[in-house]
């Protein structure tokens, strides 16, 4: 369960959630480093700097900036977060291309911001978070699976309302098809997995494997 102390939202274990930034925006403290995953939209980017500050997160040797897929609503504050922290940031290397600016997907428009760390699957960082490439959604995006906290970040591959887990809706993904495969796929490569770090909606925290196979339940596949 998650449980606020002034302005700090710690979602599980080493786990923050900076609230009101759109799509939700992930903290994970590692004692020296911070990963941050997704940066907002545009204008957040102080919202999160305030969470850091106010939450004693800003004392650390390295920041790291990971990047589901680069759409404005979890890209938006990246330039000027990048900027503030000196952070580096990561993201797919089939999304590479869209944050700094060489193409474009979706309808509206960014700071370009170069790229530190081309990801790719099964990659993993900091022996900790495996990258998962599920393309659909968008051509890179990721879901990061956090083998410590048994949780997965799904970026826009999904969605919760009411406590259970949705598709994201057709029309917000380049191929639904593609998009709907790659949900029945996270179950397919049996990853052991209890809790959903939504970018929209509340976090799952517990039987998130089993509300994921209950989405996957109501899909129909071709």
């Amino acid at each position: 369960m998650c449980f606020k102390r002034w302005f700090k939202v710690i979602v599980f274990k080493d786990i923050h959630l900076v609230d009101n930034t759109n799509a939700n925006v992930y903290v994970v403290d590692l004692l020296d480093k911070l990963l941050i995953i997704d940066a907002g939209l545009p204008g957040m980017d102080s919202a999160i700097v305030k969470y850091l500050e106010e939450s004693g997160l800003m004392n650390k040797s390295e920041f790291i900036i990971i990047i589901t897929h680069a759409h404005i609503d979890h890209v938006g504050g990246l330039k000027k977060l990048r900027d503030y922290l000196n952070a580096k940031v990561a993201s797919h290397i089939d999304e590479s291309v869209y944050i700094r600016g060489e193409k474009y997907i979706g309808r509206y428009r960014y700071e370009p911001v170069d790229v530190d760390i081309l990801l790719k699957n099964n990659d993993v960082l900091y022996n900790r978070f495996k990258i998962i490439h599920t393309p659909g959604h968008t051509p890179g995006s990721i879901c990061i699976y956090d083998m410590f906290t048994r949780s997965i970040f799904p970026g826009d591959l999904v969605y919760e309302q009411n406590g259970e887990l949705f598709e994201i809706p057709k029309e917000f993904s380049i191929d639904f098809i593609k998009n709907r495969l790659q949900i029945k796929r996270i179950i397919d490569l049996n990853i052991d997995f209890d809790n959903v770090m939504v970018s929209h909606g509340k976090p799952i925290i517990g039987n998130g494997f089993i509300k994921w196979k209950h989405l996957i339940d109501k899909l129909e596949f071709i």
